[in-house]
């Protein structure tokens, strides 16, 4: 192992002198990387923003008037359309003008007032199978949230156990925090690669690849 160091540090060096050089090769090492960095940061996310849902609203009671009024004012939803009938709500999904629609049923309100569980309809667009999941758990939130808090104005006493979720180093969940660490380390092995490829290219241009070959290195070491 020691003997194999001692021979690649002279390539090595001689390699680092060759790209830094180079002005060429310079650019290519920072320009590329830098603004794929960028790009890649702000387009390769999970996150999904400015969704457009439609809502099919069969009851009047004051439950699904709030359930609405809290979805239009959540950020993640800015296109909510409410559909007069079911076939304008079908129209919706099949034209892709909403990613998700969501049906609240006559006695949605109702029933909740007796004290039953009340369920709706949630119609995913499954031609966007990944965005249409987030969606659905974006709306699985606020409808749970609004269950809990009706359940809890119920009893007049809030749960007796109640899981309090806290995230360290990245306690609004940024995407951004743990997307770019792991782009810098794909953008570097791509940047390795292409950087091997044009010094061999260089070599083979310049004749002098021949000269490495009866260097004292190995050819898997070269």
């Amino acid at each position: 192992m020691k003997n194999l160091f001692r021979r690649l540090k002279p390539l090595i060096k001689k390699e680092l002198l060759t790209l830094f050089r180079d002005p060429k090769s310079r650019i290519v090492l920072i320009a590329p990387p830098m603004m794929q960095l960028f790009v890649f940061a702000f387009a390769a996310t999970l996150e999904v923003k400015n969704i457009s849902l439609v809502i099919l609203n069969q009851d009047t009671g004051k439950h699904s008037t709030e359930l609405i009024h809290r979805m239009t004012g959540a950020p993640s939803f800015t296109a909510i359309k409410v559909a007069e009938n079911l076939e304008e709500f079908k129209d919706a999904i099949d034209e892709q003008t909403a990613i998700a629609g969501l049906q609240i049923q006559q006695d949605f309100s109702r029933t909740i007032e007796s004290g039953d569980s009340a369920t709706l309809q949630v119609i995913m667009d499954g031609r966007r199978s990944n965005a249409s999941q987030i969606v659905n758990a974006y709306l699985a939130i606020l409808v749970n949230t609004y269950g809990d808090e009706i359940a809890a104005d119920r009893t007049n006493n809030p749960k007796k156990i109640k899981i309090v979720e806290r995230n360290w180093f990245n306690q609004n969940l940024l995407y951004m925090w743990y997307t770019i660490p792991s782009l810098v380390i794909i953008l570097a092995m791509i940047i390795a690669l292409i950087i091997t490829s044009l010094s061999v290219s260089r070599e083979r241009e310049l004749g002098t690849f021949d000269q490495i070959l009866v260097s004292p290195l190995l050819p898997h070491e070269i």
